[in-house]
């Protein structure tokens, strides 16, 4: 639901063209690690695509949310 779709295509093409690893970030309301991605797909492990860690960066309380479909 926070997601950032123009943001996510153009990153993500560039993460898949050279195959990171894991991708850290923040400024998301609570901590969120996705299944191994390509194409926004989540793929079978992280030899064919990139995991993605968000964590919370702000002080602040974690907010609830819906488990999106590609975390774990």
């Amino acid at each position: 639901g926070e997601g950032y779709p123009r943001l996510e295509s153009t990153w993500g093409a560039l993460f898949d063209e050279y195959h990171l690893d894991i991708v850290l970030c923040g400024h998301i309301h609570r901590y969120m690690r996705t299944y191994p991605l390509k194409g926004g797909k989540i793929v079978g492990s992280p030899a064919e695509g990139t995991i993605h860690i968000s964590s919370v960066c702000i002080p602040s309380r974690p907010t609830p949310g819906p488990k999106a479909d590609i975390t774990e």
